[in-house]
Order: C-alpha cells, then sequence, then structure tokens
C-alpha cells in the first residue's frame, strides 16, 4: 500500500510512527511518499492507495482539493489544526476528517473507514 502524506517531514515521521503501533499495520508493506511542497503532492498522490492531509488551514483545504481533483476514489484522510474545516470536508468528500492530533484509536478508525486496514 501507499500512503501519500502531505506536509513537513516531521510531522509524517510522528503519523507514521502511530501507524506502526496499530496491529493490524505491523503486516502491511506500508511505503510513504512525503510531499512538502503542493505541486509535488498534486503529481506524486495520483498514484497513491491513501492520501493524508496534514498541512494546516487553507494548505490542507488546497491539498484536499488537488487529492480529489487527481482521483475522486481514493480514501482521503484529513488531520487540521482547525476544526472549523471538518463541514469543508464532508464537501470536499474526504473518507475521514480530525482535529489535530489525531489520538491513536481515532487514526484507526480513520484507517478501518478508509478500507486500508480491514
Amino acid at each position: 500500500m501507499l500512503i501519500c502524506v502531505y506536509d513537513t517531514a516531521n510531522e509524517a515521521e510522528i503519523l507514521k510512527a502511530k501507524i506502526t503501533q496499530i496491529a493490524t499495520a505491523a503486516y502491511r508493506r506500508i511505503a510513504y511518499r512525503v510531499c512538502q511542497r503542493y505541486e509535488s503532492f498534486a503529481t506524486e498522490c495520483k498514484t497513491a492507495d491513501l492520501i493524508i492531509v496534514l498541512a494546516d488551514g487553507a494548505d490542507g483545504m488546497e491539498g484536499v482539493i488537488a487529492a480529489k481533483n487527481a482521483d475522486r476514489d481514493t480514501p482521503v484522510i484529513w488531520l487540521s489544526d482547525d476544526e472549523g474545516f471538518g463541514a469543508q470536508s464532508y464537501r470536499l468528500g474526504c473518507t475521514y476528517f480530525h482535529k489535530k492530533p489525531i489520538p491513536l484509536e481515532k487514526l484507526k478508525e480513520a484507517l478501518y473507514k478508509c478500507r486500508c486496514m480491514a
């Protein structure tokens, strides 16, 4: 499984560490592409099995829009510093939205909802 992450490398490392704590993830081959620039993300997300947007504010919203323009069917998890984007995530068709930081149980729930760890 290829997970494309949009944000800084530091936040992506924290996310990857959380994913490895989920028991069903331990048995999966997971590759990550971390994109810190919008232009590279807009290209890289086209081949992903799952997209996770960690960028805050309007940058995160632009990332979600790019992901949905690349492939409407690829599940998108949007984690934002502003819970006000929750309604926007619904309108854009995100599979899961949560305010940062996301607790491990909620991350597990998000991955199951995306059918990535079933």
